[in-house]
């Protein structure tokens, strides 16, 4: 409780410090007040944690960006309308076939998943997928599949 009244204090001897600063009109003051409070707030942000950046706060769906075996890409048309949902409290992984079918029996598909506490391992249905990357726009993912094909996915946010 100090700290936070100390917090304030100070932010208040900037705003009497400011306001007294001679040649400078009112306005000017008024932004330069406002441009050091917003960057002072700045401060108390704390990055997201890797399950915050796939799910968001409950779910979150995503869209691939690319897919590729052993580097050549297998993203066909029929993946690009499909939609990937995250979803937090439940662990559940739900690929939403789009219109566009890539095989007339198609239908959506609902997996378990787990992602590691430092973010580096994605598990899907029992299948481990290194994280390459993982930010709350973009997610990359790696597995050897299929005796050492390696697949890599790239998905974004939607």
């Amino acid at each position: 409780m100090r700290a936070f009244f100390i917090f304030i204090k100070q932010k208040h001897i900037l705003l009497s410090l400011i306001m007294c600063i001679p040649n400078i009109n009112t306005m000017k003051k008024i932004i330069l007040l406002l441009s050091i409070s917003a960057f002072l707030a700045c401060d108390n942000v704390t990055p997201a944690t890797p399950i915050e950046n796939l799910t968001g706060t409950n779910v979150k769906a995503w869209k691939l960006e690319d897919y590729s075996n052993n580097g050549s890409s297998i993203f066909t048309d029929c993946l690009k309308d499909d939609v990937f949902f995250f979803y937090k409290n439940t662990n559940e992984y739900l690929w939403k076939k789009g219109n566009l079918k890539c095989d007339a029996n198609d239908v959506d598909q609902k997996f378990t998943y787990e992602i590691s506490e430092d973010g580096k391992i994605l598990k899907i249905n029992g299948t481990d997928w290194q994280i390459k990357s993982l930010s709350e726009k973009n997610l990359e993912i790696e597995a050897s599949l299929f005796s050492g094909s390696l697949f890599n996915i790239k998905y974004v946010a939607i």
